[in-house]
């Protein structure tokens, strides 16, 4: 298994970052964070630990699986989350859920992980859409290449810089990658100022 963090650089670049996109009003993850998480129930898969920034917000019904191909990402959510009873940590690639039983979690969430770690976002969905419960519900935070000729000339200049420094790929279409997964979107929001960062709440056809 690829391990891309083999030290803290990556990490601290990754808040330092997204940091600078919320101080200028393109993303502010709290606020969604806040507004989408406590509603979950039953069993949650959260794939990528990130920021470790969700486990503050889920309720205290809530099962939590979190997923993540880094162990040392995997550690800090582990020192992050304080209620241990509630969470499962599972070292695994986002692409190969096949340790998880089909249709098997009310909920799953994907915080900048299908636009821009995962290698194959389309195999990476389809799993998700696999252990997901017919009626269950899949939410997506992330940045999608822009529909402004400007903003998307920066996207691709910034590309390589991205790429090097938190491993992202700023330029992938996100909502037809899970439109080709096999889900339906029932919602999608812009946040911010531009059509960068996106949320979208999806479900299995």
């Amino acid at each position: 298994m690829r391990e891309l963090i083999k030290n803290s650089r990556n990490l601290h670049m990754y808040r330092i970052i997204y940091g600078l996109f919320r101080h200028i009003g393109l993303i502010d993850l709290e606020s969604l964070r806040k507004k989408l998480l406590p509603k979950l129930k039953g069993k949650v898969l959260d794939i990528g630990v990130g920021d470790a920034g969700n486990y503050r917000y889920y309720s205290k019904g809530a099962k939590v699986t979190i997923l993540d191909f880094e162990k040392k990402m995997l550690e800090l959510a582990k020192k992050t989350v304080s209620d241990k009873k509630n969470y499962t940590f599972i070292h695994a690639d986002a692409q190969d859920l096949s340790m998880l039983k089909k249709s098997s979690f009310d909920a799953v969430v994907v915080v900048f992980i299908y636009c821009c770690s995962v290698k194959d976002s389309v195999a990476a969905l389809k799993e998700a859409k696999r252990v997901l419960k017919k009626n269950g519900r899949m939410i997506v935070i992330a940045h999608v290449l822009s529909k402004n000729w400007l903003i998307k000339l920066h996207q691709y200049v910034m590309e390589p810089f991205s790429r090097l420094v938190i491993g992202s790929d700023m330029t992938r279409d996100t909502k037809s990658d899970i439109l080709n997964a096999g889900f339906k979107i029932v919602e999608e929001h812009t946040t911010g100022w531009t059509d960068v960062f996106k949320v979208f709440i999806a479900k299995r056809k």
